[in-house]
């Protein structure tokens, strides 16, 4: 619902809260309100996860305010740290353009910003149609926003994403009901002897694999005696100590451990929950060297059929062995090769175009380097944009297709005698290599 306050300030909805609790801001900036109702005081619980994830689009930047407001191209600090200075009364983004242009005013950066704020200004791309600024959701590359990024938000302001990338643990090569047990785990969301007390069923709390201590997800995995036992029976190099919160011990699994003991460390901790079930319900128990045994062989059987499944399931790629051949337009036409450079270590890019005819004739070549470093894909589109006038139609190629213009943009970053250099006449002697 704020997503829609946001991005649908017309909707019929967003008129009714607005009147109702925030007629003279945003719904970023809105307050409690008298005598909130439940709806609206839930809904305002999500301002935090707006104000971390919205983001703006500077479009002709008069809106847009330079400081207090996440405009900067940075994913950990969006906002401007250099103290706005005493004379400066809230000015916004337009007025760091140059005269007539949406250029940014270098010069005039340098000397109000830090090198931080003037690298991370010169990396926000600039639009040369005149269209008013707007937010988008930065949580997603494609700027709308959806519940699994602010979910991934939310868990880190709490702390809670750690070193653990879910990303990651689904990549690893372990059999998927495995991950899901993993993901249950560190949700806290098995039934552990503890949670079963919270939830008002009547058991006694202590373990079962040890009778030592309570049962908790901390103590079943990590400090109980049994799986101590086993953790030295899988890695007898792991010094775990007794921790207070699964999150610490994954994580320390997480830094300590290789990946193929992490894989087998999880069918470890699969095999401790199947043993404590079997006790639970059938009073019967395996020793720690079985139930290691156990998960090692359910590991090594999985990884022998896999490698088994990608042995014969290999596919040949010959038929792209030609890709390196550049491919010359139709006849009567030509064609615009398109490429750009990064420089990360100064901040700075590099275009190269390079046109040529049916017959690989090249009439032009143009490099020009710019201050500021853009996302991969907009430095690319930039480098359309500025050859849009002359190309009807735009494909992507492959690196081993456009070589040349990739030569062109590579020596742009190294060209210190104007920012953009044009021969039409004559080739450059750099290309004489390639072309």
């Amino acid at each position: 619902m704020g997503w829609k306050f946001l991005m649908h300030p017309d909707a019929l909805v967003s008129k009714v809260f607005k009147a109702r609790y925030f007629p003279n801001a945003s719904f970023l900036e809105a307050g409690v309100g008298s005598n909130p109702s439940f709806v609206w005081s839930s809904i305002r619980e999500s301002q935090e996860i707006f104000r971390a994830g919205m983001r703006w689009k500077v479009g002709n930047g008069s809106r847009v305010r330079v400081w207090g407001d996440p405009w900067l191209t940075d994913k950990t600090n969006p906002y401007i740290i250099t103290p706005e200075p005493d004379y400066l009364h809230g000015p916004c983004v337009n007025n760091l353009f140059c005269q007539n242009t949406k250029n940014w005013d270098y010069d005039l950066l340098r000397d109000i910003f830090c090198q931080r704020d003037v690298e991370c200004i010169m990396s926000v791309p600039t639009s040369l149609a005149d269209f008013d600024d707007s937010m988008y959701w930065g949580g997603e590359g494609k700027g709308i926003y959806t519940v699994k990024s602010a979910y991934r938000i939310a868990m880190e302001r709490e702390g809670r994403a750690g070193v653990v990338g879910w990303s990651g643990v689904w990549k690893l090569n372990i059999p998927p009901k495995f991950k899901c047990f993993f993901w249950s785990l560190c949700s806290l969301r098995l039934p552990t002897k503890d949670l079963l007390c919270m939830k008002q069923v009547n058991c006694d709390q202590v373990c079962l694999l040890c009778g030592l201590a309570n049962e908790s997800d901390i103590h079943v995995f990590a400090n109980c005696s049994f799986a101590r036992s086993c953790w030295r029976l899988l890695n007898t190099t792991w010094r775990l100590a007794y921790l207070e919160s699964v999150h610490a011990w994954v994580e320390e699994m997480w830094i300590e451990l290789t990946s193929s003991t992490l894989e087998q460390a999880i069918m470890v901790c699969w095999s401790i929950w199947e043993a404590r079930n079997q006790l639970c319900w059938k009073n019967s128990c395996l020793a720690p060297g079985a139930v290691v045994a156990y998960a090692q062989a359910f590991y090594d059987s999985w990884q022998s059929a896999n490698a088994m499944l990608h042995g014969t399931g290999s596919i040949s790629h010959d038929a792209d062995s030609d890709a390196a051949a550049w491919q010359p337009p139709r006849n009567g036409y030509y064609k615009l090769n398109i490429d750009v450079a990064m420089d990360y270590r100064n901040r700075r890019m590099g275009f190269g175009w390079v046109c040529r005819d049916e017959r690989g004739y090249v009439h032009a070549v143009i490099m020009e380097r710019r201050e500021g470093l853009y996302s991969v894909k907009e430095a690319e589109a930039m480098g359309a944009r500025l050859s849009s006038k002359l190309m009807l139609s735009f494909v992507f190629a492959k690196r081993s297709r456009n070589m040349v213009a990739h030569t062109v943009a590579s020596h742009a970053l190294c060209n210190t005698e104007a920012s953009r250099v044009e021969y039409l006449d004559s080739i450059p002697r750099f290309l004489s290599t390639v072309v």
